[in-house]
């Protein structure tokens, strides 16, 4: 599956890696495409990971993960949306996963949850 991260930071590339490990193409995006993180971990994490802009990566993504600071989001967002219909709206559109299926995934997915949903829900935003 291909998958796009939003962010550059901790969050983002602890996602990014643990999905590629799991099989997925990853991109990882930011507000330039020569981010000197997003260079070191695709650099870090072969070929299955690359980099862009925020529009690149949610162009690029069947889901995508919102993983920039709170402040930094909506910018991050409304540079992605060029690329995907919508992507800017939030929680109750269309277009995004409910909590259960952001909970499903993270746990058959990225091992961070138990079968009780608890734990952290990672998925920040989902399409």
């Amino acid at each position: 599956m291909n998958i796009g991260i939003l962010g550059t930071g901790t969050v983002g590339q602890t996602i990014g890696s643990k999905l590629i490990q799991l099989g997925h193409e990853v991109r990882m995006g930011s507000r330039t495409t020569n981010n000197e993180k997003a260079t070191q971990w695709v650099a870090a994490n072969g070929p299955r990971a690359s980099q862009g802009t925020f529009a690149n990566a949610a162009a690029f993504g069947e889901i995508l993960f919102n993983c920039t600071a709170g402040v930094a989001s909506l910018q991050a967002l409304e540079m992605a949306n060029g690329s995907r219909a919508g992507l800017g709206c939030g929680w109750g559109c269309g277009g995004l996963w409910s909590l259960g299926v952001v909970r499903r995934f993270a746990r058959n997915q990225l091992g961070t949850m138990d079968r009780r949903g608890r734990g952290r829900v990672i998925a920040l935003q989902a399409i």
